[in-house]
């Protein structure tokens, strides 16, 4: 009867205890304003999150070898936000292929893919 209780008690906290962590997970998504973006154009996209909490994301643009630009980071401020490189893509610079941009706020993470040519 004591075990039978003490079991219960604790599977009732771990299954409220998962609700709440996952409840309380930040959504996030990325969508870029096209898939193929040609030399001499600005990579623009638009995050959305589910709660803003005052903090910063960090975006990286990862090449197709997995080598990334570095963190950058990102101002969110409101449930959605447009973003716009401040250089466009150059052929000395990017080699054409597929990139991904990697997204990271407060604990998720998203990723989308997109190409130059």
């Amino acid at each position: 009867m004591k075990f039978a209780t003490i079991f219960l008690l604790a599977t009732g906290l771990l299954i409220v205890g998962s609700i709440s962590e996952s409840h309380g997970l930040t959504q996030i998504s990325i969508s870029t304003s096209k898939p193929v973006y040609t030399y001499g154009e600005n990579l623009s996209f638009l995050v959305t999150v589910s709660n803003v909490t005052g903090s910063n994301a960090v975006l990286e643009i990862i090449d197709q070898s997995n080598q990334s630009s570095g963190p950058i980071p990102m101002i969110i401020t409101k449930p959605t936000s447009n973003f716009t490189a401040p250089f466009p893509f150059y052929r000395t610079t990017y080699a054409t292929g597929t990139y991904f941009l990697k997204v990271q706020y407060v604990r998720s993470k998203c990723y989308r893919k997109f190409s130059d040519s």
